[in-house]
């Protein structure tokens, strides 16, 4: 059975044994790109190597690459198009998008940009490629933002994401090619070419922003608690609140569980974070 899964199967046979709790333990670390009115931090990969978009202070959005403590920039085409990364997989593969609607890929090794768009429509927004090069994200067919699709492209071949014939927002994809999303509130993935709807145990409601590429983890935001994040593995629910923060989003989760979003401090900034779980007891 592949991982992705055995990661539903999990989900449905620990519906009435799951665990769920505030984070006690792990650590926090606060992430600001320097001179940023704001930063947002949406994936990490398993070097620890995380991506994200800060707004500069003329309002301008750039992406940036966070390795080894040093920050790089990231402007697909003019610094004023705004540019926004989205994701990065364990080969230093990056995929984002300008807000004009142009899609790309960065590859960190050559220090290159491939642009990429999904074809026949105004729109493309890639949001997560995996180790194998499996795209996913969203589409607009006529570059309206009401009307966007979810998307998955691997070696040329593309197909459009509509659960029950509805569009669907798109979180990631795993190595296995599976992709997760949202439907009204309800994950999803798809997986062979099937959709299989799920619940996060205990809660009616859930939205998934991101999925590691093992397809063991899921992290998102849960209406009924708030604006707090959770990060989802096997049996176990865990909030994450920043501290001091009224308001908490969780956005990328690698293999070893170690969690990235944003936060709203007490003055109304935003904030990226790197949230690390505590070391299991020996």
């Amino acid at each position: 059975m592949k991982k992705a899964e055995f990661f539903l199967s999990v989900v449905a046979a620990v519906l009435a044994t799951v665990v769920l709790s505030i984070a006690q333990g792990g650590t926090y670390t606060q992430v600001d790109y320097p001179h940023a009115v704001n930063t947002d931090v949406t994936a990490i990969n398993e070097a620890g190597e995380v991506v994200g978009t800060y707004l500069d202070e003329a309002h301008f959005r750039h992406g940036f690459l966070l390795s080894g403590g040093v920050f790089t920039f990231l402007d697909f085409g003019s610094k004023d198009s705004s540019t926004v990364a989205q994701g990065i997989n364990d080969v230093g593969q990056i995929v984002g998008y300008a807000l004009n609607g142009q899609g790309f890929a960065y590859d960190v090794n050559t220090n290159s940009f491939y642009p990429y768009d999904y074809p026949g429509v105004s729109g493309t927004y890639p949001v997560s490629m995996n180790n194998n090069e499996s795209l996913v994200g969203i589409l607009s067919p006529d570059g309206g933002i009401l009307d966007l699709v979810g998307f998955q492209c691997f070696q040329s071949k593309c197909r459009q994401i509509t659960p029950d014939g509805f569009p669907a927002t798109i979180a990631g994809v795993t190595d296995t090619g599976a992709a997760f999303g949202t439907l009204n509130l309800k994950p999803f993935q798809l997986s062979h070419g099937r959709y299989r709807s799920f619940m996060i145990p205990g809660e009616p409601d859930a939205y998934v922003f991101g999925v590691n590429f093992a397809g063991t983890a899921l992290v998102g935001w849960l209406p009924s608690f708030g604006d707090r994040a959770f990060l989802y593995k096997p049996g176990s629910v865990t909030i994450l609140e920043y501290p001091g923060s009224p308001n908490t989003q969780a956005y990328g989760v690698n293999n070893s569980g170690v969690v990235v979003g944003d936060f709203v401090d007490s003055l109304g900034s935003g904030h990226g974070f790197i949230w690390t779980p505590p070391t299991p007891a020996k």
